[in-house]
């Protein structure tokens, strides 16, 4: 059964979709349908990845790390730990990122990370729907979340990119 999603947090929901498809379509084991709307060359496509993730998944990541933060430390404990994770997880794509822009590597160390980061960003984001963004609706009364979806929806307004 699909996760009924609080409106507050939609912003950041809609932004998953884009970022599964992409996590999807750099592991290796994906789908030659998913793969083809990609490049085909290794550093092509790491090419691609960081400016998806600048483009696109760096905004994401600053409006959770800047806007959630504010919102829900300190209000449950188990939340707490939650977000500590996904702000490691976050911190350890960054990197992976920022390796991939190494142009001295070679493709099969491209296609390593590609495929690291691809299962990586897949667990994080199942992470944060099923887990985070699940106890924050449990705990946070619905004043709390209209004025965190207000935040989200003025800091972090809807793009439309595709893969």
């Amino acid at each position: 059964m699909p996760i009924r999603r609080h409106d507050a947090l939609r912003p950041l929901s809609r932004d998953h979709h884009f970022a599964l498809q992409l996590a999807r379509g750099v592991q290796s084991t994906t789908s030659p349908t998913l793969r083809a709307q990609l490049p085909k060359e290794p550093r092509a496509l790491a090419d691609h990845v960081i400016r998806a993730f600048r483009d696109e998944l760096e905004p994401h990541f600053v409006a959770e790390d800047e806007v959630l933060t504010a919102a829900i430390l300190g209000k449950d404990a188990e939340l707490d730990g939650v977000w500590r994770e996904i702000e490691r997880e976050h911190v350890e794509v960054r990197d992976l990122v920022a390796q991939l822009g190494d142009r001295s590597l070679e493709d099969a160390r491209v296609e390593a990370l590609l495929d690291r980061l691809g299962r990586l960003l897949e667990a994080h984001v199942r992470k944060e729907e099923r887990s985070l963004f699940e106890r924050i609706q449990e705990v946070l009364d619905e004043p709390t979340l209209a004025r965190l979806g207000a935040e989200l929806e003025r800091r972090h307004p809807p793009r439309a990119t595709a893969l």
